[in-house]
């Protein structure tokens, strides 16, 4: 979560990942990863109140963080939600993967195949290869 402007910003990591100055690392204490990631997500509106606070940029302080207001669920609520939530996020992961693929794939044949450096019968032979 970005801790600096624009503070709020939420992305769930695909790598491992080292976090610098500005962003913050949340996690469940019981791994519930979906839950804490919309939950957080759904706090976008107070965290628009530290975005105008600050001389040069908004920002929230661990002390701000630690005081926001969450829900504490049970397990079982928790196990629910990620019953539910959880296939979609991997879907959304699955996607990302897949759209990287293909970014991937477009990058590397699209200027040999626009330079004739390729032919099609040649690139649909690699694209199989690959796939």
């Amino acid at each position: 979560m970005s801790v600096r402007a624009p503070v709020g910003d939420v992305n769930m990591a695909l790598e491992t990942c080292c976090l610098g100055r500005g962003v913050a690392g949340v996690r469940h204490p019981k791994g519930y990863r979906s839950f804490a990631f919309y939950a957080i997500r759904g706090l976008r509106y107070r965290f628009d109140l530290f975005d105008s606070e600050g001389t040069v940029f908004g920002s929230i302080n661990k002390k701000d963080f630690q005081a926001l207001p969450v829900i504490e669920p049970s397990l079982e609520v928790l196990a629910a939600y990620d019953n539910i939530a959880l296939p979609l996020d991997q879907r959304i992961i699955e996607n990302e993967e897949q759209l990287r693929t293909l970014a991937t794939l477009r990058d590397t044949l699209l200027p040999r195949l626009i330079s004739g450096q390729l032919r099609l019968p040649e690139a649909e032979v690699l694209i199989e290869e690959i796939a």
